[in-house]
């Protein structure tokens, strides 16, 4: 009976949303990584400019 319950479309659609949102947090959470590499290197070369000016 449980094995009829699982088949149900409701069931098979919430598991394949959950599935998207679980692979689109990692993506986001390694965009943020990406994002941050980004901003280091930024204000790195920021601060070397301001260092030159001076």
């Amino acid at each position: 009976m449980a094995s009829r319950r699982l088949l149900r479309p409701s069931w098979i659609i919430s598991h394949i949303f959950v599935a998207a949102l679980l692979v689109a947090t990692v993506n986001l959470g390694f965009w943020q990584l990406h994002r941050l590499e980004e901003r280091k290197s930024n204000n790195a070369q920021i601060i070397e400019a301001s260092g030159r000016e001076s």
